[in-house]
């Protein structure tokens, strides 16, 4: 996306230099406004439908058991989340039990129940999200042509200009949105790592001290 976005601010500038437009009407203003944030939205809804469907795919696959979840990143759904960490722990818990005991072994049977009964849950939840998250993209979808019913009744070049600067508008809030996450994400491990260390082990002499 940075590098996505250093594009953008070049072509931005070249045609800024090529076609002496150098900046847009108080309409124009409006407009980018009005569809940036509109633009936001959409991205967001795209981001989530994506880490829905990754997380699909988890589920579905049975071959992934024991393996790391995917992130819910832009998902705020604490339900899915946590359904997920139990689907987790329980693959996990599965996994370490198999190479000791039976398959008919109760415990097994009993976490291997749980597992049938969370799968289908998680996949009920991320589906319900997914129609949601598309209906609410048609609706965006839609004002979009909207916005670009009127792009289409102003100057050529305050049009093309409007339409690179919205371009250069969508990725820099996707740059800040990832950026902010990965801040979250860098705060959330700092808090989970270790603050402390062994300089020295301890050591110790062959006879008793006292």
């Amino acid at each position: 996306v940075a590098h996505d976005l250093d594009s953008i601010e070049k072509k931005v500038q070249q045609y800024k230099s090529g076609e002496g437009a150098v900046d847009v009407s108080t309409q124009g203003q409006l407009f980018l406004q009005s569809v940036s944030a509109n633009d936001q939205k959409l991205s967001d809804v795209n981001m989530q439908l994506s880490v829905l469907n990754s997380v699909e795919k988890f589920v579905t696959d049975k071959d992934n058991k024991g393996a790391i979840i995917p992130s819910t990143l832009g998902v705020n759904d604490p339900i899915l989340s946590q359904n997920l960490e139990k689907l987790y722990n329980s693959e996990l818990e599965y996994e370490k039990l198999k190479k000791t005991v039976g398959e008919n072994n109760p415990t097994l049977v009993a976490i291997t129940d749980q597992i049938n009964k969370i799968r289908p849950n998680i996949l009920q939840n991320i589906q319900a999200q997914q129609q949601n998250l598309n209906a609410v993209k048609q609706n965006l979808y839609a004002t979009n042509g909207n916005y670009n019913s009127k792009l289409q009744t102003m100057p050529q070049k305050e049009r093309q200009l409007l339409d690179i600067s919205r371009e250069q508008e969508t990725k820099r809030n996707i740059y800040a949105f990832l950026l902010q996450k990965k801040e979250e994400s860098e705060l959330s491990y700092a808090s989970t790592v270790s603050d402390h260390q062994i300089v020295d082990n301890a050591q110790a002499g062959t006879t008793p001290v006292s």
